[in-house]
């Protein structure tokens, strides 16, 4: 069975929401946006979703303390930038995502 794009969202949603039910949508976008750029800078995050750098920087340490899903730190190629990456248990995530979307 087929499911629709509005049902593929309501999944997706969903997983989100099992980690935590109250879980903002920017803390969403942003876990998004690394899953597609891994080892993005923080301040390249912070233009393409147009939030503070104090917002980027909060919600970072959110999705890396508070579910796990990433972890950031110095550049070692450039010690001037902050990147964020996936840990194993957010590329099980994008992984669920992406079977999701099929």
């Amino acid at each position: 069975m087929s499911l629709t794009a509005l049902t593929k969202g309501l999944l997706l949603v969903k997983e989100f929401r099992n980690l935590n039910a109250e879980m903002p949508a920017q803390q969403i976008a942003l876990f998004l946006l690394i899953a597609r750029q891994p080892r993005a800078t923080l301040a390249d995050l912070n233009k393409q979703l147009g939030q503070g750098k104090s917002s980027i920087n909060r919600n970072v340490a959110a999705l890396a303390e508070k579910y796990g899903l990433v972890e950031y730190g110095r550049d070692p190629a450039d010690a001037r930038n902050n990147i964020a990456w996936l840990t194993p248990k957010g590329q099980n995530l994008v992984n669920t995502l992406e079977t999701i979307l099929g």
